[in-house]
């Protein structure tokens, strides 16, 4: 084991080291030292402010820091579209295939391109399914709304069910009525037959 001298950077006194392979130390053993040359070295850098005319347009990029900004926000956008498109365009094929025949009807459903689920139904079969699912829900949602009303002939009162104009005559009284006979006039009576 052998020793060796040295002179410390920081507060320039002598200090003795073990020799070992490597770079040889030029600080001493002290904390302060230590702590000293590390706030010297490790200094934050003044930050760079630059400036740069866009690629693109005529506006001027301010840069901090380091790297590269060839555009402005807005052409960037216009220049990320761009190399995305082209990006699809060489390497995405589109993808065809047959459809088949409508669930309910039968007819020919064509072929599809593109990504996504294959159709089932036609356009008006489509249509027809989704008023009837509409029926359906509107039916669960729906009470019949129950009222009551009192017959003008026979003055018993009686319940109707769901909306609408309330009854005047309950249905059997309705059917027992006769309905009064049509006097026309010799006039009205020709015209009538002209008509016919």
């Amino acid at each position: 084991m052998t020793e060796k001298q040295g002179i410390c950077i920081v507060c320039e006194e002598a200090f003795t080291y073990e020799v070992k392979r490597g770079r040889q130390p030029k600080l001493c053993t002290s904390n302060e030292c230590r702590s000293i040359h590390r706030k010297s070295t490790r200094k934050p850098a003044t930050p760079v402010v630059r400036k740069q005319k866009c690629i693109g347009c005529d506006t001027i990029i301010v840069k901090h820091g380091r790297g590269q900004i060839k555009w402005c926000d807005t052409c960037r956008k216009e220049v990320v579209k761009k190399q995305n498109k082209q990006y699809r365009d060489a390497n995405y094929k589109t993808v065809v295939r047959t459809q088949g025949n409508c669930v309910d009807c039968g007819c020919s459903l064509g072929v599809k391109t593109g990504r996504g689920n294959p159709k089932k139904r036609c356009l008006d079969c489509q249509k027809i399914r989704r008023r009837k699912q509409a029926r359906d829900s509107a039916k669960r949602c729906y009470k019949d709304k129950v009222r009551s009303y009192k017959c003008a002939t026979c003055k018993e009162s009686f319940e109707q069910k769901g909306k609408g104009k309330l009854r005047k005559k309950c249905p059997t009284c309705l059917a027992t009525t006769v309905q009064p006979e049509v006097v026309m006039s010799n006039e009205a009576k020709e015209l009538w037959e002209a008509m016919q």
